[in-house]
């Protein structure tokens, strides 16, 4: 593992060329957290997208962190994914409460008992398990293997989130679909809504402008694990952009290419409950309204999607280290941005 210095971060200021109160929360927060890079997107209710990049997407290189930078987003993917299953719904290949076992007959015997709707929701009761992230597994070998150990509690009773069954997830759209999770996503998502720069993980690929990540540690950033096995695709394998995501966020307040009706049975807690996860989001309370969140990390890379479905707000970020949390940041800065007008850089209307 190649260890670095600590360096000093190079940060930008708001677009508009002075700085403001988010661009001295982000810089104490980085200086705090010991994140080497960010960029941070914040939407109005009207659609003007306000986009701030911070700091260094490489160490080494000393390359800026930009809006153009391809990071790591990981469990934000698990809403692609679940759009996945749900369109394979939509047209009629499977149902939200078939069991697991209809398709993964190799699986546990258990798994009768465990309906899809269930595992969207991170209610499966699959119990987790440490798979060995620089191993390549066949589909068949990860089914025996996660179906090795019991249920760890009963189907449907109990919220638990779990990487493990949603990873299963994708390996059920593959079973139905006929054609890897990334194949079916790149044409049902990333190529109707123009996300062009949005990929799989895969760790052979060149990907130009691609961020590194780190962790801090011992006073020093060290560079953490990087391989993920492909089977793994489904709890959160996507790389993307800030650009990208300006754009699904365009799609998701305005759908013209994605069904509207899919994306509302992922922001509907399971059950139907007002708050919860649904299908790829959380649904919570946000101060007196309502809000869509979502948060990811993995070696380094964090990220957090945050939609106030009342006010109208959006908070997209990016970090390429783990320091402290990219929810509190993500509220913190949706917090200073609401009482301002934005003065932004206009993404034309949503």
């Amino acid at each position: 593992m190649r260890r670095l210095l600590a360096l000093p971060l190079l940060l930008s200021v708001a677009p508009w060329g002075r700085a403001d109160a988010i661009d001295d929360y982000v810089r104490a927060a980085m200086e705090k957290d010991h994140i080497p890079g960010v960029c941070l997107a914040v939407l109005g209710p009207r659609g003007a997208a306000d986009v701030r990049s911070y700091g260094l997407a490489n160490l080494e290189t000393g390359t800026p962190y930009t809006r153009d930078t391809v990071h790591r987003i990981a469990s934000l993917s698990k809403q692609f994914c679940a759009y996945a299953i749900l369109t394979l719904e939509r047209q009629g290949k499977l149902s939200r409460n078939d069991p697991l076992s209809k398709y993964f007959p190799e699986g546990a015997k258990e798994w009768e008992g465990v309906t899809i709707a269930q595992t969207l929701a991170h209610r499966s009761g699959i119990a987790e398990y440490d798979i060995d992230f620089n191993k390549t597994y066949t589909n068949e070998e990860y089914v025996r293997l996660i179906s090795s150990k019991p249920l760890a509690e009963k189907p449907g009773e109990t919220y638990r989130y779990n990487n493990v069954a949603y990873a299963l997830l994708g390996l059920l759209v593959q079973k139905v679909s006929g054609e890897p999770l990334s194949e079916f996503v790149r044409k049902t998502v990333f190529q109707p809504v123009g996300m062009k720069d949005t990929r799989y993980f895969d760790p052979a690929e060149v990907v130009l402008k691609r961020s590194d990540a780190y962790r801090w540690r011992d006073g020093k950033y060290v560079n953490p694990t990087f391989l993920r096995p492909k089977v793994w695709d489904g709890s959160g394998g996507i790389l993307s952009t800030m650009e990208d995501f300006l754009r699904y966020e365009r799609e998701l307040r305005d759908p013209k290419v994605l069904d509207p009706a899919i994306l509302a049975t992922q922001w509907t807690p399971f059950g139907g409950a007002e708050e919860g996860y649904g299908a790829g989001w959380f649904r919570e309370k946000l101060g007196e309204g309502r809000a869509l969140i979502h948060t990811g990390s993995t070696w380094g890379f964090t990220s957090c999607f945050l939609r106030d479905v009342t006010d109208g707000w959006t908070v997209i970020l990016f970090r390429n280290a783990e320091g402290g949390s990219s929810s509190d940041w993500a509220k913190a800065i949706l917090k200073l941005a609401k009482p301002v007008r934005i003065a932004a850089v206009a993404c034309g209307p949503l």
